[in-house]
């Protein structure tokens, strides 16, 4: 008798600790942390064509070497978050990125043709960042 007490009490105790668990994650109170992307475009942007968006948390060698044909060529590789993005006048979109908050992010936009600008490092520690995206060079927004 006193063992099946024993295993009833072990299990009760199980299913409160899983409750709790999922009270936790249903509350936003665990798990990972989110990084939010909020990417402003107009009509003109890439032709009024779709484009990407990859998101990756790479050291700064591959930040730094990494180029369109490179990128294009690493796409389906499942290392990068890939966010589909069409052009509408001036729209905004917002993207939410599962990530360690001890390193940095790269943000790669792939447009049909190669810009001046089209990738930005994100420092640790930002949480949320904002892009501009005209004439296919992205910069820094409000």
């Amino acid at each position: 008798m006193k063992k099946r007490l024993v295993s009833i009490s072990y299990c009760v105790s199980i299913m409160a600790a899983v409750v709790m668990l999922n009270s936790c994650s249903m509350l936003g109170l665990g798990g990972d942390p989110k990084f939010k992307i909020k990417v402003k475009t107009d009509k003109y942007v890439n032709n009024g064509n779709n484009f990407y968006l990859l998101v990756v948390q790479d050291d700064s060698k591959n930040y730094i070497g990494n180029n369109y044909y490179s990128l294009y060529s690493q796409f389906n590789n499942d290392k990068y978050k890939k966010y589909f993005i069409t052009p509408k006048y001036k729209s905004t979109y917002l993207f939410y990125y599962t990530y360690d908050n001890s390193k940095p992010i790269s943000l790669y936009f792939l447009f049909n043709s190669e810009s001046r600008q089209w990738k930005k490092r994100v420092k640790v520690g930002v949480e949320s960042v904002i892009v501009e995206v005209n004439n296919n060079i992205i910069s820094s927004g409000n």
